[in-house]
């Protein structure tokens, strides 16, 4: 689903802008800002050399660490390149917020030739084992009282890459060639129990994995279509979840396949069903 908010800047000044959007519970989402071709106002003739540069763009990554025994780990992938025609070490370096999750990078540095890329694996979990009463050393020190405010907190990790700039003779100075943002949840583990339709109306209810009990809350999203992979013919609409159950109602019920994806409340975890056929 795409979003978007569009207006006019005046020169120097400083802008907000916000959109209404409901995204997935996890995943990598992409946000991209983009300045038209600029024509002087007074003189239509005289326009900007190109648009090309007039581009930007962030990437976003939120995955939830559901709890179990023990909990999940998530695992997502970062691409790290060498922007020189020379061959240099990148050093991966990963920060985070929160002490209550852990994060495991494959490396921590590489040596590139020029111009390659490497895939580097990043995964991430969260410490503590909700049917144990023995914390992990890794998180002893964190005070017991700050133990449930921490767990309703998202952990934000962001993941840099750095680059010896091979011309500097010694070598010694670090460029830093980009990062990635990752948010990462926990919650107890959810699924749906059932999905189905009664016409134009999507149907279904939400439980937690590990005793089947209905959830209290959250919404759902359900997206309808004839074709899956015809993004232009998606319907998408939502639903509070009351006491597990949601009922979705589209304007018609001329669609084939139908997905949806639950967004929890604070302390349980996002569930989905990918395409199903409709009943």
């Amino acid at each position: 689903m795409h979003s978007a908010d569009v207006r006019d800047i005046a020169a120097g000044a400083t802008v907000e802008f916000s959109t209404m959007w409901v995204p997935p519970a996890t995943g990598h989402f992409c946000v991209v800002v983009r300045i038209p071709l600029y024509i002087v106002p007074t003189a239509p003739t005289i326009v900007e050399m190109t648009e090309l540069n007039n581009v930007a763009q962030t990437n976003y990554d939120r995955f939830n660490t559901a709890t179990s025994s023990p909990s999940t780990r998530e695992e997502t992938m970062v691409q790290v390149g060498n922007p020189y025609d020379k061959p240099t070490l990148v050093w991966i370096i990963g920060e985070q917020t929160n002490p209550l999750f852990r994060t495991y990078v494959s490396t921590t540095w590489l040596r590139l030739a020029p111009g390659q890329t490497r895939d580097v694996k990043v995964m991430v979990e969260y410490a503590i084992d909700p049917k144990s009463d023995r914390f992990p050393d890794d998180v002893s020190r964190v005070h017991q009282r700050s133990i449930e405010k921490l767990s309703r907190t998202p952990n934000h990790l962001g993941v840099h890459a750095y680059a010896e700039n091979p011309y500097d003779k010694p070598r010694h100075a670090l460029e830093l060639l980009g990062g990635a943002g990752i948010q990462v949840t926990t919650g107890r583990a959810t699924e749906f129990e059932q999905l189905s339709n009664d016409g134009n109306v999507v149907v279904g209810s939400v439980v937690t994995s590990d005793d089947g009990q209905p959830v209290p809350g959250g919404k759902v999203v359900v997206t309808v279509t004839d074709e899956p992979d015809a993004f232009e013919r998606h319907v998408t609409s939502s639903d509070d979840v009351v006491n597990g159950m949601f009922f979705v109602r589209f304007p018609n019920d001329d669609f084939r396949v139908m997905r949806a994806e639950y967004l929890p409340l604070v302390g349980f975890g996002g569930c989905a069903v990918d395409w199903t056929e409709r009943r």
